[in-house]
């Protein structure tokens, strides 16, 4: 079934150019980056790709800043505990994107997250236990621990 609202705030959802970075990868400036990249034969490859395991289970795709900045969300996001700290164990690098290309995805502009990343996280939230998203705010930057 093709999903035309967003499964979090129920916003609709906007076909986007992206990235392969799940978490910001629907930014039009990263997108930009990426072509320029492509366009010079990727000489300068500003951008790095990688898939990882994340939280022993599940596979997610993240640019270098993006999974340096993994560890800083809030363990509530993903439906663990307070006490939960995110460490090197949590994320564990797979394999490199080679010649990254700009995809399409879904986006929602309310909560600023691609559909992917929404799926993974909610994915992740339903394995501890949260079947709903009533007990959290998703917006934006709030998603970020602080």
């Amino acid at each position: 079934m093709t999903c035309t609202h967003c499964p979090i705030c129920y916003e609709n959802l906007e076909v986007v150019e992206t990235t392969p970075c799940m978490c910001c990868g629907h930014l039009k400036g990263k997108v930009d980056i990426l072509k320029q990249d492509i366009e010079e034969s990727y000489v300068h490859d500003s951008l790095h790709y990688s898939m990882y395991r994340v939280f022993e289970k599940y596979e997610c795709i993240l640019c270098t800043l993006c999974q340096l900045e993994f560890s800083n969300q809030s363990p509530k996001f993903f439906g663990f505990g307070e006490k939960k700290q995110f460490g090197f164990d949590d994320i564990q690098f797979l394999k490199s994107i080679e010649k990254p290309v700009v995809g399409k995805d879904k986006c929602c502009h309310e909560c600023s997250m691609r559909l992917s990343y929404i799926r993974f996280s909610l994915e992740v939230r339903e394995a501890n236990g949260l079947k709903n998203t009533d007990d959290i705010v998703f917006r934006g930057d709030e998603l970020r621990g602080g």
